[in-house]
């Protein structure tokens, strides 16, 4: 398998400002990459908007209703009467315009109560602005718990402004009390309404809806409203010590505040103006660090403990003797103490099939050889199941090599479509890679990976029933056919097991590599690294994209990751972008991409990420093999590359 990192150093650039404004025009060159064809006004061609509008103008005609709307309800709260008025609305400007009437009434509510400082009381005015927009439920404000907001995609572009500007100032009060993770939820809720809805009209306009397509409106408000959510997650995530979320989410909004108004015309737009010049000075500073930065971590307080753990990384003496050589993209598996390690790729490229074990309970013996698979010439990127004394090692293939974990030894087992399916139609080169695997029950599943007809990467999920061996496909295509009721096509997916659900989060899609293959569908010259989160219910059949909540790690992919049993946690590590430049110090040369050297931990018990605070720690690095004993409940990592 060739090697997937992109290596696009650039140097050469002197001084910051001009390193600093070469990414800026870069970006600015993929933004309209990301964006469809577009019409002489910069907006998509075939949506048919006007010239630049302004959210004020166009609610003027709503104007004397919310007035009087408010009057009614609120001075002389007189509900008869105010639902008499909403019958006139709808006789008037139709049935759409009460939920904009009943909205701007609350928003307005809202807003007088946030001047008189009284925060929970402006906060439930916004929600219920939110409520009689969305119809959502009675009881104490709460974002949504899926990542699909259904009722955003129905409502009114004016509507839709008021509802993200209530969602934006719920997360306001809660930033005025001190409470930074629900003000993460609701910046986090702004960013699910924006991808709800323009998902939706994406494919009402006939438009396949990638992640990396970004629908936007010539409406001021429409971006800035964005904008907002983008500044203030990068200062909340920046007090957390979270540099790299705090940088991620600054460039997003620089990216976001120039996919619809040029940066030429921003004088026009002094709220987006002000907006992205604060983007643009935080991915100045945050830029030139390394995530995170020894520096700093010595001087970050626990201020969040849902947010925040301390932790503690130790770097393990194994004994002397034959040792396996430094390698990457290995495969590995753990059984009763002892950890397993096959093939891998040297940093110089030289691919690997070797098999070694470490019995983690007496590392000074040392490392002991055993046989590698049979028949194997390099094994990169191919992860290990366990299950029942068996590691099972899917290459694509419908031989699979089977290590028994009591002889130490090697075997073969034949699979097949249990449906006829030709193995051909779906494996045209017999190899796949960079995919994801687990065992629940007697099934085995494989997500995603990479294969050389699919550069982009996969979104098949594949079940093998290891009583039959026979195989069945469960979702995704093999053609590249977008859905927004399944993950994404990715390689590289962070993915574990917790009950009877299987998650998958982050990744990326080989935009790159996509680029370079004969029609180059949906190619571009960056990666597309994902930060969201699905599960797979094996015993419902249903897959739910669910939100990634608290102190999320930035978008990344080729990260470690191991759940914990024993503490339930799932525990991260490290990982790779290549979207976030790095700018050395001293501004005479950059990356444009950057390793990470951050640690976070997702609970099931309460579905949020919390960074691990630790004074030291591995060095940054991306496909670092993260693994766990359960008899003793410890986290270790083997392997992995830094720049």
């Amino acid at each position: 398998m060739p090697t997937l990192f992109p290596k696009n150093v650039k140097k050469g650039d002197r001084g910051r400002e001009a390193f600093m404004d070469s990414m800026q025009a870069a970006m600015q060159q993929r933004s309209a990459q990301l964006n469809y064809a577009t019409g002489p006004d910069g907006l998509p061609a075939n949506l048919n908007h006007e010239r630049p509008m302004k959210l004020e103008d166009a609610k003027s005609r709503y104007k004397p209703w919310v007035t009087e709307g408010y009057e009614m309800k609120f001075v002389l709260k007189d509900e008869v009467g105010y639902k008499k008025l909403m019958d006139a609305v709808a006789a008037t400007l139709g049935a759409p315009s009460v939920t904009v009437v009943n909205v701007s009434v609350w928003k307005e509510r809202g807003s007088k109560l946030w001047k008189e400082g009284k925060w929970k009381d402006a906060r439930w005015a916004f929600w219920e602005a939110m409520r009689a927009g969305l119809g959502l439920g009675e009881g104490e404000p709460a974002p949504s718990r899926s990542a699909c907001i259904k009722g955003i995609t129905v409502v009114e572009w004016e509507a839709f402004c008021d509802l993200v500007a209530c969602a934006n100032n719920i997360a306001q009060s809660y930033v005025q009390e001190g409470n930074q993770g629900l003000a993460l939820d609701w910046l986090d809720e702004v960013h699910c309404m924006y991808d709800s809805y323009g998902m939706k009209k994406l494919i009402d306009s006939g438009m396949p809806a990638y992640p990396w397509k970004d629908f936007n409106i010539n409406c001021e408000e429409f971006v800035s409203l964005r904008l907002k959510a983008h500044v203030r997650q990068s200062i909340i995530y920046k007090s957390l010590g979270n540099t790299a979320a705090a940088y991620s989410a600054a460039m997003q909004g620089l990216q976001w505040g120039t996919s619809i108004i040029p940066t030429s015309s921003e004088s026009q737009f002094p709220a987006i103006e002000e907006l992205r010049s604060k983007c643009v000075s935080d991915a100045r500073v945050l830029g030139s660090k390394r995530h995170p930065a020894p520096v700093d971590v010595a001087s970050i307080q626990v201020t969040e403990p849902e947010l925040q753990v301390r932790g503690v990384w130790k770097k393990l003496r194994v004994g002397g003797g034959a040792a396996p050589v430094s390698r990457l993209g290995h495969s590995s598996v753990v059984w009763k103490g002892k950890y397993y390690v096959f093939g891998g790729e040297h940093g110089s490229g030289k691919t690997h099939s070797d098999g070694w074990v470490l019995d983690l309970r007496q590392t000074e013996a040392g490392w002991r050889r055993v046989p590698g698979p049979p028949g194997v010439r390099y094994l990169t990127y191919c992860p290990l199941a366990q299950h029942q004394g068996k590691a099972y090692l899917f290459l694509g293939r419908e031989i699979m090599p089977v290590f028994d974990l009591v002889t130490e030894k090697w075997s073969q087992v034949s699979t097949k479509f249990g449906d006829g399916t030709r193995w051909k139609d779906v494996f045209p080169r017999d190899e796949l890679g960079s995919h994801a695997v687990g065992v629940y029950k007697d099934t085995l599943y494989v997500f995603g990976g990479r294969d050389p007809d699919t550069l982009l990467g996969r979104n098949i999920l594949m079940a093998l029933n290891l009583k039959t061996f026979k195989w069945r496909m469960v979702s995704g295509t093999v053609r590249l056919h977008p859905d927004i009721s399944l993950p994404c096509v990715r390689e590289h997916p962070a993915s574990w097991i917790i009950g009877q659900k299987m998650y998958v989060a982050f990744g990326d899609a080989s935009r790159s590599s996509a680029i370079l293959s004969p029609n180059g569908e949906q190619g571009a010259s960056t990666d597309f690294s994902y930060q969201d989160l699905w599960s797979y219910d094996m015993e419902e059949g249903v897959w739910t994209k669910e939100r990634a909540l608290g102190n999320v790690p930035c978008p990344r992919t080729e990260l470690g990751c191991m759940f914990n049993s024993v503490w339930n946690r799932v525990v991260f590590f490290g990982g790779y972008s290549s979207s976030l430049v790095f700018v050395e110090p001293l501004a005479t040369s950059g990356f444009g991409f950057n390793y990470f050297g951050d640690t976070f931990v997702w609970s099931p018990e309460n579905g949020k990420f919390a960074q691990v605070i630790t004074r030291g720690f591995p060095t940054y690095r991306a496909l670092g093999n993260m693994f766990t004993d359960e008899g003793t409940g410890r986290t270790y990592m083997f392997g992995g590359c830094k720049s």
